[in-house]
């Protein structure tokens, strides 16, 4: 099976599943009371979500992510749409690993999904990105 592995674990955000559930946590109990989780009962079909490193961006992540889980849908797929940072690869294109390994685990992409776009496939773009 084709992985993307983690590139930049230990950089942006943390290298090791204890580490990050560590950090998480924190965040978690500093924002819980803040998360609009009434919003779960919307019909939701997308939220934007930071990407920056850890200690900046999951403040605000967390919220999204608490949100979804509260859902009563069960989500399939989800869209990762990253600017390019480093100019490897085509302006837009769809990776073509077949999953991604993070500190938490590995996580499988929807091949089938991506068979169906209209997209230049490569995994070039992915090499260095975080």
């Amino acid at each position: 099976m084709k992985t993307r592995e983690a590139v930049v674990a230990g950089s942006f955000y943390p290298g090791t599943k204890k580490e990050i559930d560590n950090l998480l946590d924190r965040i978690y109990s500093n924002e819980k009371q803040q998360i609009r989780t009434e919003l779960a009962s919307r019909n939701l079909i997308g939220a934007v979500v930071p990407h920056a490193g850890y200690i900046y961006s999951a403040y605000e992540a967390v919220h999204v992510f608490e949100i979804l889980k509260k859902s009563p849908v069960q989500y399939d797929t989800f869209f990762i749409i990253n600017p390019n940072h480093t100019g490897y690869g085509k302006e837009i294109e769809v990776d073509d690993n077949e999953r991604w390994g993070t500190p938490l685990g590995y996580v499988e992409t929807d091949t089938d999904f991506k068979r169906h776009l209209d997209l230049p496939v490569s995994d070039m773009a992915q090499l260095r990105e975080h």
